[in-house]
């Protein structure tokens, strides 16, 4: 699950990209490396057919869920904070 010390990095990186597709990026390859990392542990959960290991890879999924919701707003503001307004045309 991502906790809030690797959000905060997540964070920190996206905002100190100037880039606003590279910081974006650096968003989403932090949240799909968390949930590739949940998901392969809901497969082998459901592949040893022990329904606790099921029940606690989906409650760590929800949970992630929730964190990651919760930091979007963060990272959104890193994204704009680190990346130049577009020039006036």
């Amino acid at each position: 699950m991502a906790t809030k010390e690797h959000l905060d990095a997540l964070t920190a990186q996206v905002k100190a990209n100037t880039d606003a597709t590279a910081a974006a990026q650096a968003a989403l390859t932090g949240y799909v490396a968390t949930v590739s990392d949940l998901t392969a542990k809901l497969q082998a959960a459901i592949a040893s057919d022990d329904d606790d290991a099921v029940k606690a890879a989906a409650d760590a999924i929800a949970a992630n869920n929730a964190v990651l919701t919760a930091a979007t707003p963060a990272v959104a503001a890193a994204v704009t904070a680190g990346t130049p307004a577009a020039p006036a045309a």
